[in-house]
């Protein structure tokens, strides 16, 4: 009995951590490429900002739904947050977008 209960411990807390691993790696993919796209179609191809999230939004459908975008003129930056994860591209003039 003990050593049933030890290996369902074990193996869900290798289960726990491995969903957890692939939520973290997934988040953090969209929110790079989402932050990196809407920054280069707002500060270089000059989009207004709900053209440049539209823009997104056709790339990666109801995006707007999942992520929180947010657009900083003074800092030149675009910061997407989902999920407590948060990534943040930004420009630097003639060398373009950067996350």
């Amino acid at each position: 009995m003990f050593l049933k209960t030890f290996f369902l411990t074990i193996g869900s807390i290798f289960i726990g951590q491995y969903i957890y691993q692939k939520i973290y790696l997934g988040a953090e993919i969209l929110l790079g490429y989402s932050a990196k796209t809407i920054c280069s179609n707002y500060f270089i191809s000059n989009f207004n900002k709900s053209e440049s999230i539209r823009l997104e939004d056709n790339a990666i459908p109801h995006l707007t739904k999942l992520v929180n975008i947010e657009i900083n003129d003074k800092d030149y930056s675009v910061v997407t947050t989902t999920f407590g994860y948060q990534r943040t591209a930004v420009y630097y003039g003639r060398y373009g977008c950067r996350l």
